[in-house]
């Protein structure tokens, strides 16, 4: 795929502006979900989300990335993408069932002696559930998206998995319940699941059954990565289930509120999968990959910089979004923020090193972000909200480092 300068310019300002009003969407239905639903409400569904993403964080285990590596060299082909596309599925079916498994312990143990009716907590983890081995396919299928640049179809996926939560809306003002909130996500990705059939149909052929060669490839891409997906899912949800576990309801909920905000930083991380992966994947000069590392890591600097301007010197301005309930979280903030943005830069570089094929060096980061957390709870425990971020900082910063150093040794290596 050959495109001008001016070609790439709209084919991300087209990407962004329709993954910028999905974003917007779905952040209105936050905002919603924060001003109809008790704080005990929402802690149940904040808890219940991180459930899911780590459901579906230990399920995909790097396929979908694996999709964009290998995918961005035969997209034309769609045989290939084809049995490509069948191995992530063979692996991805078996690996949802232990981590589902494991997730229902998890939050029995965590949410069962907690004030929540009983039949609250089971009703949302079985919608979790499905909802995650659903979000599976639709994540494979994204990558078969992004890999053609396909931001139209794009586009039409996540509109409607957003209008239809939307459109759910008045259910949870009729029952204010964090099961009900939980319901409209899952018929959310019900629709985004019907829609990406429909628009990945003549993007490959399905009917090509696995292929042994992709297996293996898939394979030795994800086979480093396990320990690190796995950690990066429970890292951030390690400071909510310590709260839930000594009893901060509130933080829970002021934790997920400020998540909301961090939502709008989220637009940008979109484009790894999008552009970068892909395009860093095809790149064959050393010079060329240089010069394009560093277009990349100056405009998030630039980016960074805006968004950190905001929140320290306009905190009010973000406050007034996530309501009164929420207010009196200035300190906060940008706390918030800082994460999101090292947590822009370190995936932004990792999608750079792994665009390469390159996977090795990765449980550096494990070691590093547990160390950091196990001191920092040692020496300062949690009991606030604010707590609570300055432990979620800790291992992203170390992500950050190492994805660092991964780069240099890839260029080094050239």
């Amino acid at each position: 795929m050959s495109l001008s300068k001016m070609s790439w310019l709209g084919l991300i300002g087209n990407f962004l502006a329709g993954q910028g009003l999905i974003k917007l969407i779905n952040i209105i239905v936050g905002l919603v979900l924060l001003r109809i639903l008790s704080i005990e409400e929402f802690a149940l569904y904040t808890l219940s989300i991180a459930f899911l993403q780590i459901t579906v964080i230990n399920s995909d285990m790097g396929l979908s990335q694996g999709i964009n590596t290998f995918g961005a060299k035969i997209w034309q082909d769609k045989k290939q993408m084809g049995s490509l596309y069948a191995g992530a599925c063979h692996y991805g079916i078996r690996l949802f069932y232990p981590a589902a498994c494991i997730v229902s312990i998890l939050m029995i143990l965590i949410m069962g002696d907690r004030n929540w009716p009983v039949i609250h907590i089971i009703i949302s983890l079985l919608l979790l559930l499905v909802t995650a081995r659903m979000q599976l396919i639709v994540n494979f299928k994204k990558s078969i998206l992004n890999v053609n640049h396909d931001a139209n179809s794009l586009f039409k996926v996540g509109i409607a998995e957003s209008v239809l939560r939307l459109l759910v809306l008045p259910l949870c003002i009729m029952w204010p319940f964090a099961v009900v909130a939980i319901f409209g996500n899952m018929l959310g990705i019900l629709a985004s699941k019907v829609a990406i059939l429909f628009y990945c149909r003549n993007k490959m052929d399905e009917n090509i059954p696995v292929d042994n060669g992709k297996k293996l490839s898939l394979k030795k891409f994800i086979v480093p990565l396990i320990p690190v997906i796995i950690y990066y899912s429970v890292q951030g949800q390690i400071s909510v289930f310590l709260l839930s576990f000594y009893g901060y309801i509130a933080s829970i909920a002021e934790v997920g509120a400020l998540g909301r905000l961090a939502q709008l930083v989220g637009l940008v991380m979109l484009l790894n999968g999008f552009m970068i992966q892909p395009i860093f994947s095809r790149i064959h000069l050393r010079s060329e990959f240089i010069k394009k590392t560093v277009v990349v890591l100056v405009s998030i600097t630039v980016f960074s910089i805006g968004c950190m301007s905001i929140a320290i010197f306009l905190p009010n301005w973000l406050l007034y979004i996530i309501g009164p309930n929420y207010s009196g979280l200035e300190a906060e903030l940008p706390i918030v923020v800082s994460t999101v943005l090292v947590v822009l830069l370190g995936g932004t570089l990792y999608t750079i090193v792994i665009s390469r094929g390159v996977t090795y060096g990765q449980s550096w980061y494990v070691l590093i972000g547990l160390l950091g957390q196990i001191l920092f709870l040692s020496n300062y425990g949690i009991e606030s909200t604010y707590d609570a971020l300055l432990l979620n900082l800790v291992p992203v910063v170390g992500y950050a480092f190492v994805q660092t150093v991964i780069l240099g040794r890839v260029i080094s290596r050239w």
